[in-house]
């Protein structure tokens, strides 16, 4: 295993402890396919059905969870002036981009 530095290993612990979504060592090889339903630009079903929004992103969170989609690593540049990392979970969100 290669000598990682301070912000590699932050990088690797978050990336593997992180709650919504899968590392891509553990998602599948084989893709799913979903198919999400919009009336006039609000998603309102999944798999042909009809879902509440927070249900319908809660099922999204699972199906981008098992395939690691959803996941961001930024350096921001803060409003006062300093920089700060900053690292996201999205699945549910990504799938409907």
């Amino acid at each position: 295993m290669p000598v990682l530095n301070g912000a590699d290993f932050l990088t690797v612990f978050l990336f593997r402890n992180l709650g919504l979504s899968a590392t891509a060592i553990v998602a599948p090889d084989k893709a799913t396919y979903i198919a999400v339903e919009f009336q006039r630009g609000n998603a309102v079903a999944l798999d042909g059905k009809r879902l509440s929004p927070a249900s319908l992103l809660a099922a999204l969170n699972a199906h981008g969870h098992a395939h690691g989609i959803g996941r961001l690593d930024l350096v921001e540049n803060r409003f006062v002036g300093m920089k700060s990392r900053g690292m996201y979970e999205t699945p549910g969100g990504t799938i409907l981009l």
